[in-house]
């Protein structure tokens, strides 16, 4: 039987649902992620969630996760869906990953935060 290292590098995907886009939650994730040393990236999706790609040891990810249920800045987490993912030698830090052009991105953002204000 393999002893597991604490510093062994894990990587996960986690979907985040809610009141997520338009509040700041992707910078907030990019400050806390790269405080911890996490690697990876976060982004918005069409459908308002947000999705993050981060590896880093256990310990590390259990915190972010535990930071993102904690409603960060103004979001509202409603839910939290995490699987495994493969680990990706290209990312170094942690980015932001815009759809398109900065107000693009910005636009979507409104507007799914409009809409989960107006429900």
């Amino acid at each position: 039987m393999r002893k597991e290292n604490k510093d062994e590098q894990e990587c996960v995907l986690v979907r985040v649902f809610g009141r997520v886009q338009g509040v700041n939650f992707r910078y907030n994730v990019k400050r806390f992620a790269e405080r911890a040393g996490i690697r990876g990236f976060v982004m918005n999706l069409s459908d308002g969630s947000v999705l993050l790609h981060a590896c880093a040891e256990r310990e590390k990810l259990d915190a972010l996760l535990a930071f993102i249920r904690s409603n960060p800045g103004l979001a509202q987490v409603r839910r939290v869906e995490v699987s495994k993912a493969e680990a990706n030698a290209r990312m170094k830090g942690f980015e932001i990953v815009r759809e398109g052009s900065f107000a693009k991105d910005k636009g979507n953002a409104l507007k799914h935060f409009l809409k989960n204000i107006f429900r």
